[in-house]
């Protein structure tokens, strides 16, 4: 039987793309994908505020309230990043990487890219699993070494400790969604 043991953040749809105000692309000379993901998106703009959103290409972007409350709940391994045009609003990351357990989740790889070593898209997220989970601890969040979605959609899951996800609920975040991670 599977226990929850963390929570995968979402946000619900900001209508917006992240990418559309990205600088500098880095992408593969031969078919094009995304090599990397910037995180600094100078003309960024919000269509709908919300504690916790998402645009249509992987981005999370959190309010100052969400900050906050992390903060409050004494959270660590996330990054953010605030957005210049969008006071208050900032793009979320994390500082330490998981292994996902692809194999358990049954995650698919579509369309293997030799030229990049990379996938055109990758299904299979949720609910997550880790391959290392003793590794995660109450405090901390960290994000996922396998980027889901397709095309420059394609983003890592955050994860979060249950206690905080937990607290984050009790804040009533608008916006927020939180899915599980089983052991």
């Amino acid at each position: 039987m599977s226990v929850r043991i963390a929570y995968v953040l979402y946000g619900h749809d900001n209508d917006s793309y992240g990418l559309e105000s990205a600088i500098d692309l880095r992408r593969c000379s031969h078919c094009g994908e995304l090599l990397e993901r910037p995180f600094f998106l100078p003309n960024f703009q919000l269509k709908k505020k919300r504690d916790v959103s998402a645009t249509y290409d992987g981005y999370t972007v959190v309010s100052q309230r969400f900050v906050d409350t992390w903060r409050e709940c004494c959270g660590e391994g996330l990054v953010f990043t605030e957005l210049p045009t969008e006071n208050g609003y900032f793009l979320v990351d994390a500082d330490r990487i998981v292994e996902f357990d692809a194999k358990r989740r049954k995650t698919r790889f579509e369309k293997h890219k030799s030229c990049c070593n990379r996938y055109s898209a990758v299904a299979g997220a949720t609910p997550a699993f880790l391959k290392h989970p003793e590794t995660l601890n109450d405090l901390e969040a960290v994000k996922t070494d396998i980027h889901f979605g397709g095309g420059d959609a394609k983003h890592p899951l955050i994860i979060i400790p249950m206690k905080i996800g937990d607290s984050m609920k009790k804040a009533k975040l608008s916006g927020l969604d939180l899915s599980d991670v089983l052991a």
